[in-house]
């Protein structure tokens, strides 16, 4: 397996679900391999070692200390890699949730984000599992909950798509939220908190979304769960890769377009080329036309390349 390079230098922290295994097992296992590691009961608490504890959707979960950069990614593949020694598993229950450092975040930062990630999210959901697309998952559920007038493809197979009318209503009460706070000098806890509400409202628990602000206010990070379950090193570092490179372009941006590209080869390299770099379009690309939602990616390459898209 190749080096997996990460462009952000960011802080991370990565959960890693798993069934069969037996919590002291992995953790002993990661142990044995010069990476502390605890077997705990349940808790949110964020530790300076790694730990395995009990968690509510499946079995249990590996959960990272604060990492970051190269050596945070290295570290990353190689407690992935131990845990794939032992009789660890997924299903469909599992999935991968990534926090992401925002130490810096304005309301206007996070807005951006949010517009950027709803405007985008029919091309990352590309390179999930069908079960994690849309709504389909409880614990996942899409950023256009919302402006959608009932629950957004809730079931798995369900043709509905998002309209750009409504794509438009996010992005208007996104916008009007950050100025009605500015105007009233909120902080950005509050504001934060204002969209994070605003996009989880139908949501039983506002944590409950591809994107989950509800973590800012007590970690300062904003939370990815739009990734199926997996062990695998290539899959969940390319996305840690894609998801703290999309933090970095999204607080940089002036604006966010409502529009993406027409063409789907470039809409995909735009999204998954420019910031996380052409180590992981390409693995992405290979995942995308696996589940046969993208042509050739070595021809979206050349493509995308030609055109200036990356």
């Amino acid at each position: 397996m190749k080096k997996i390079r990460i462009k952000s230098n960011r802080t991370f922290g990565v959960e890693i679900e798993f069934v069969g295994a037996r919590p002291i097992t992995v953790a002993r296992a990661i142990n044995d391999s010069g990476i502390r590691c605890e077997a705990e009961g349940y808790n949110h608490i964020t530790r300076n070692h790694w730990k395995v504890v009990p968690d509510g959707s499946c079995g249990y979960e590996v959960v990272s200390p604060i990492l970051k950069g190269q050596e945070g990614m290295n570290e990353l593949v190689k407690v992935l890699e131990i845990l794939n020694t032992t009789r660890a598993r997924v299903n469909k229950k599992c999935g991968i949730h990534v926090h992401v450092g925002a130490e810096d975040a304005t309301g206007r930062k996070v807005a951006n984000l949010v517009k950027y990630f709803g405007v985008n999210e029919h091309i990352i959901d590309m390179v999930v599992s069908p079960s994690r697309r849309k709504s389909n998952n409880w614990f996942c559920k899409s950023i256009f909950e919302t402006v959608c007038k009932r629950n957004y493809a809730r079931f798995e197979g369900e043709q509905f798509d998002v309209t750009e009318a409504q794509k438009l209503e996010l992005f208007k009460k996104v916008n009007h939220i950050v100025k009605r706070d500015e105007w009233n000098e909120i902080g950005v806890n509050s504001t934060i908190a204002d969209i994070s509400h605003y996009i989880g409202k139908k949501n039983d628990r506002e944590r409950y979304g591809k994107l989950n602000l509800t973590s800012f206010r007590k970690y300062r990070t904003v939370e990815f769960r739009g990734f199926n379950g997996s062990t695998c090193p290539e899959k969940i570092g390319h996305w840690v890769n894609f998801v703290t490179s999309m933090v970095d372009k999204t607080f940089k941006a002036k604006q966010i377009k409502n529009k993406v590209q027409e063409d789907p080869r470039l809409a995909f390299a735009q999204v998954f080329g420019k910031g996380p770099g052409r180590q992981t379009l390409k693995f992405m690309g290979e995942r995308a036309f696996n589940f046969g939602l993208l042509s050739d990616p070595a021809d979206m390459f050349q493509f995308a390349t030609r055109n200036g898209t990356i």
